[in-house]
């Protein structure tokens, strides 16, 4: 089962991703601050395959937790969550790197979110 970290500090919208993505048939590490990702993908970094972050985290901001979680796991793949008017090009284009897979725009729907994990991951087995 892939394993998939999320890091949002609004316990509404993270209680919500949790169960959409364990109904998705994923296994979601649900964290509150960047801190806390940081020491889940420390303890799980072989199982996590995907980190969705918050860009506005009480401790760090997401690209900022993108950056460090790459420099553990190269190859984990990256989704931005914000409500600020930013895409995955300019921060990639920032970073000169591939840094962030896709830009999820605050509000979404679920079935927006459910596509662009599709979309990086592929459908569970």
């Amino acid at each position: 089962m892939k394993h998939v970290l999320i890091a949002d500090d609004e316990d509404m919208v993270l209680k919500l991703l949790t169960r959409f993505l364990e109904r998705m048939s994923f296994c979601a590490l649900g964290c509150r601050n960047g801190t806390e990702a940081m020491e889940r993908l420390v303890l799980k970094k072989e199982d996590i395959a995907l980190a969705i972050l918050d860009l506005n985290l009480p401790d760090i901001s997401g690209i900022q937790l993108a950056v460090q979680l790459k420099q553990i796991k190269p190859c984990l793949k990256i989704i931005i969550s914000t409500g600020d008017p930013i895409s995955a090009m300019e921060i990639n284009n920032a970073y000169g790197s591939q840094l962030v897979d896709k830009v999820l725009n605050k509000p979404f729907s679920l079935s927006v979110f459910e596509e662009s994990i599709y979309g990086i991951l592929g459908k569970p087995l």
